[in-house]
């Protein structure tokens, strides 16, 4: 459930599910221990699956989607509304974060969004707009599926001041349209 603070526009265009993952500590640990972290990254280790991706000056090549990711995608086709074909994977330590920006929509199915899925350490998502902060508490097993354009007139971040030093992952999936 979305705090009762948060202005109707950004809530309609958000749906969030706290509970999506039974055993996320399961996923979290296969992950941590079989994916091949990308270390170009400041502040994150990242890691792309699925159709080739274009991300921060980076670039991924096609890599299928490991079996749990494949599973994952799955089963969060129906809350998302669509099914993902890329699933971009950033890996927080200790008290890592990004800074406000808006996910590009741009190479994105028309009817699609972001999916974000949390495991590892609870943090904090800040939405804002003309000055107006509204905060949503990440923890481990949530989806949260924010819409297209939801990013034409919000930006979001995950705070670098957070009081955690445990690592988190953040799996976002998206349909991506290849040419």
């Amino acid at each position: 459930m979305l705090p009762r603070d948060f202005p109707g526009d950004l809530a309609d265009e958000l749906r969030f599910l706290p509970d999506f993952l039974d055993a996320p500590e399961r996923l979290f640990e296969e992950l941590l221990a079989t994916v091949v972290w990308d270390t170009r990254l400041r502040n994150r280790k990242t890691a792309s699956f699925g159709i080739p991706y274009n991300y921060s000056g980076l670039t991924y090549p096609e890599i299928p989607f490991p079996s749990a990711i494949a599973a994952l995608a799955e089963q969060a086709t129906t809350p998302l509304g669509f099914r993902p074909n890329n699933a971009l994977l950033n890996l927080y330590a200790g008290n890592g974060g990004m800074g406000f920006h808006s996910d590009s929509s741009a190479a994105l199915a028309t009817d699609s969004g972001v999916g974000i899925i949390s495991l590892g350490a609870a943090r904090e998502l800040v939405f804002r707009r003309s000055g107006a902060n509204y905060a949503l508490q990440l923890p481990a097993g949530s989806l949260l599926r924010m819409s297209l354009p939801m990013q034409a007139s919000w930006q979001h971040a995950l705070p670098a001041a957070s009081p955690t030093t445990a690592a988190r992952i953040s799996v976002t999936f998206r349909r991506i349209v290849s040419d």
